[in-house]
């Protein structure tokens, strides 16, 4: 896995964290100065070279501050539990090396055609005995009672189930939430890229409940939803 230039930020987390709050203004702007390094490190989320953690000195002239500084700031990230450190030493941001493991899993699933949980060794469905002529294709899991409402696909078999827009923008969809939120309401929806990027709801609700339920999700992607005509 390598760096990437973008991932999911939350707002929220980051104004509301009372590990962080503890930190001088100094210490959290060196934070969000490392997340910067970790994020386009590899692998993803941690402060290293070829495996070798980076140390004082080498941040300080990565980020352009004196090693007094630096240091007085790190110990200051440290001391509150802002970070952790593996076990030879590297500095890793817990958050971004879960969200990176998170992506990492949905991009393999999607390669295998999806959840491998959801295969069996057998190639037939559960409760079917011998050979079915012709093959069998498995139905979709229908979605749970959780994500049904007023004006919601009641049954994902009669929904629209392809993603019509870039599969990065599924996978981070999928990241977030379960697969069954995704499936109700982020594979029906249509696709646009231009004036803007945006998803088009299959139902008013599907738009709202996408805007409540994944509003971090809209926000790193830079994608808005449309409203539905009537």
């Amino acid at each position: 896995m390598s760096g990437v230039t973008w991932s999911k930020f939350y707002w929220s987390d980051w104004a509301s964290d009372p590990k962080l709050k503890l930190c001088s203004l100094a210490g959290q702007g060196l934070w969000m100065q490392l997340l910067c390094l970790a994020a386009q490190n590899d692998p993803i989320g941690y402060l290293s070279v070829a495996g070798r953690p980076l140390g004082v000195t080498d941040l300080a002239r990565l980020i352009g501050a004196s090693e007094t500084e630096l240091g007085d700031c790190l110990s200051e990230l440290e001391r509150n539990g802002v970070f952790s450190r593996d076990r030879t030493g590297r500095i890793y941001s817990r958050r971004m090396v879960t969200d990176a493991r998170k992506s990492a899993e949905a991009v393999k699933n999607g390669k295998l055609g999806g959840n491998p949980s959801l295969g069996n060794s057998g190639g037939k469905p559960p409760g079917v005995k011998g050979s079915v002529k012709g093959g069998h294709k498995p139905h979709k899991p229908l979605a749970s009672s959780k994500v049904e409402g007023p004006d919601s696909p009641s049954n994902l078999g009669q929904a629209k189930n392809d993603f019509s827009g870039p599969k990065e923008v599924r996978d981070a969809f999928l990241a977030k939430m379960d697969d069954d939120w995704v499936r109700a309401y982020v594979d029906p929806c249509g696709w646009q890229d231009v004036p803007e990027r945006a998803l088009i709801p299959l139902t008013r609700y599907a738009g709202t409940k996408i805007r409540n339920d994944a509003r971090s999700v809209l926000i790193a992607l830079s994608v808005v939803v449309l409203e539905r005509a009537a």
